[in-house]
């Protein structure tokens, strides 16, 4: 069971908190990093665009009681990393990061759970056809495992978009697999020189496990597994 928390609630004292917020470049942001854990208890956060390479060493990413998991692209652009609470027992799935794409895989093995696992993706909004197509057989391969499955991550593609080819692509491929998608309201909303506001929903958390209850905000997404 799941339930997706913002700020504006009481955050249950019980279950996995899992978050994910596009953080933009994490090399100056440690601080505003930690502030999203530690404020709302979060155990593991996934974090898309780092902004990170070889140079960016852990420790000058660490936060106190977390273990950081990443996987770079450059210091310009993309990237993804995860931020799980040392007590949680972890496990990466290298196994599961073949595909060409911009995505880390952690297993999580509490003991009053049945194995969990947590993925962030990243997807540019200039890549073409083919890394979707990767990016849906990777769905494709992980929906027959057996376990509880939350992939979280930037897709920069737009849930409300209508008659859109990608989001179509992505929505029938989650759905066929038996995902849903989680996130109905807007996550970026950019203002435009004119005055007026577009609102998109570009980021995404797919899940087969069952969920009671929604709620969201724009940067960070809490789900509680029960």
């Amino acid at each position: 069971m799941a339930e997706i928390f913002t700020k504006n609630h009481k955050l249950p004292s019980k279950g996995l908190k899992i978050a994910h917020v596009n953080i933009n470049s994490n090399r100056n942001k440690v601080h505003e990093v930690t502030e999203i854990l530690y404020n709302d208890n979060i155990q593991l956060l996934a974090i898309s665009e780092t902004h990170l390479d070889f140079k960016f060493e852990d420790s000058a990413l660490n936060i106190k009681g977390y273990s950081i998991y990443r996987r770079d692209r450059n210091a310009f652009g993309g990237g993804v990393a995860v931020y799980i609470q040392e007590c949680i027992p972890t496990k990466i799935r290298e196994d599961l990061m073949n595909f060409d794409i911009e995505v880390l895989w952690l297993q999580i093995h509490l003991p009053h759970l049945k194995l969990i696992l947590v993925g962030c993706c990243y997807r540019p909004p200039s890549a073409n056809i083919k890394y979707l197509d990767k990016i849906c057989q990777m769905i494709d391969y992980i929906s027959v495992m057996g376990q509880e499955i939350y992939l979280t991550g930037d897709f920069n593609i737009d849930w409300f978009s209508q008659n859109c080819s990608q989001e179509n692509k992505l929505l029938t491929t989650t759905s066929a697999c038996g995902f849903q998608q989680l996130i109905n309201t807007p996550t970026r909303v950019c203002l435009r020189s004119c005055g007026t506001t577009s609102s998109t929903c570009i980021d995404h958390i797919f899940t087969n496990a069952p969920v009671s209850q929604l709620f969201h905000c724009l940067l960070v997404v809490v789900i509680i597994t029960w």
